[in-house]
């Protein structure tokens, strides 16, 4: 029997539609392996409580299984919380929040927050204290324009005389987790507190000389900048050498009028406490 051309000439085409459709597949998402990497098990939980028995107990030990074991704070091991998905700048990260609240007298909540990224792979995790004596409410994640980052926004309330914080920001940039604002509960600047360990809230940044303070104070980016004044803005803080420092004193007086709401406002109060203003 002769082939039927027709039936050739249509085998063919569908084989050069199916060619095409790979070939459009691959060049707008990638390699098959990335369009999987896009949806991972942490997708069912992002955006839902954690805590609101939305979950079954087999659909939370996957969850306990990504996050795996977590260090307890000042006696606290953080539960999760919320889980967050995010494809800033161009590529997809997951956000792990935990959170324990006051649970002794003396005492203070934690948290811990862990960054994911397309697969479900931890980068990196950070464990810290809420505040001596405070509790968390809530947390959520938000994008701030303009810090150009993601930032978590923390709310919180004094308990048994705690420190009048009612609002934590922690900023994610270049996948490092930096706290750039604590509020009061009337929306102002409050300081953080270093007399302690356990009264000291969030992370500092990784900073030890003049220099490594003058780098972060020069940031172009404001999640620097505002990491750096949060530290220099705090109870506690040793600054005889850091005020000495002609560059660091002349940045503060550039800061302190910066257009920026936050920054003015954090280098105002660093200017105060340097003997400027």
């Amino acid at each position: 029997m002769s082939p039927n051309p027709d039936a050739m000439n249509h085998a063919g085409d569908r084989c050069i539609a199916r060619c095409v459709i790979f070939a459009l597949a691959v060049g707008v998402f990638g390699p098959p392996g990335v369009l999987d990497a896009q949806t991972t098990k942490l997708d069912q939980f992002v955006g839902k409580a954690l805590s609101a028995g939305n979950f079954s107990d087999r659909e939370l030990l996957t969850l306990d299984e990504v996050v795996g074991d977590v260090p307890r704070v000042f006696g606290v091991t953080p539960k999760p919380w919320y889980v967050w998905k995010t494809t800033g700048h161009g590529r997809t990260r997951y956000v792990i929040f935990l959170g324990g609240n006051l649970g002794l007298v003396p005492g203070g909540s934690v948290a811990c927050v862990q960054l994911l990224d397309a697969t479900a792979k931890i980068i990196n995790s950070w464990s810290f204290s809420t505040g001596w004596r405070v509790d968390m409410s809530s947390a959520r994640l938000e994008h701030s324009d303009a810090l150009a980052s993601d930032l978590i926004v923390i709310s919180t309330e004094p308990q048994f005389g705690g420190p009048d914080v009612a609002t934590e920001y922690f900023a994610i940039s270049k996948d490092q987790l930096r706290l750039v604002r604590l509020e009061s509960h009337h929306g102002d600047l409050a300081q953080n507190d270093y007399r302690a360990s356990n009264r000291e809230i969030g992370v500092a940044p990784e900073a030890d000389t003049p220099e490594q303070w003058i780098a972060l104070l020069e940031s172009q980016d404001k999640v620097d900048v505002l990491s750096a004044l949060v530290f220099l803005d705090g109870k506690g803080i040793d600054r005889p050498a850091l005020a000495r420092t002609a560059r660091i004193r002349e940045l503060i007086r550039r800061l302190a009028k910066s257009d920026d709401d936050w920054v003015r406002q954090a280098a105002q109060l660093a200017a105060r406490l340097v003997g400027l203003a």
